[in-house]
């Protein structure tokens, strides 16, 4: 069915931009690609889980296996971590408090320079007062 000088549908034969046109357009070649690479990562994930399970089994030894030796650890750093949550705590209820009591005294401070200044104005009137009278 192809035309004369070896040419197809696609274009010439030897043209690679037209070959991947073809393969593209195809949907069986979109789902052969797409179970190709579904099978090649599912053998590479079942080969690693495989080989995490075997490094992981105990030795014949009778010694424990990495993960079952790292809980002991694993327990002292978390009650490491609580512990200093608890202080981290501890130090920010703590300045919490500082900074509630800065922030009553400094309440205070700006009540007593109010009152300062409304007295200050009643003398500044009283004298401008006797003044006018004179």
């Amino acid at each position: 069915m192809g035309a004369p000088g070896g040419e197809t549908l696609a274009g010439p034969v030897g043209n690679e931009r037209s070959l991947v046109l073809a393969m593209t357009a195809s949907p069986f070649f979109l789902i052969a690609a797409y179970l190709f690479g579904m099978a090649t990562g599912w053998a590479i994930f079942a080969a690693a889980r495989r080989r995490a399970g075997e490094n992981a089994a105990p030795s014949a030894g009778g010694e424990q296996s990495s993960a079952t030796s790292l809980a002991p650890a694993a327990r002292e750093a978390l009650g490491q971590l609580e512990a200093e949550l608890k202080t981290t705590r501890a130090l920010l209820e703590q300045s919490d408090a500082e900074a509630k009591s800065v922030s009553e005294e400094i309440a205070d401070l700006d009540a007593a320079i109010k009152r300062a200044n409304g007295r200050l104005r009643l003398v500044m009137r009283a004298i401008d007062g006797e003044g006018d009278d004179n």
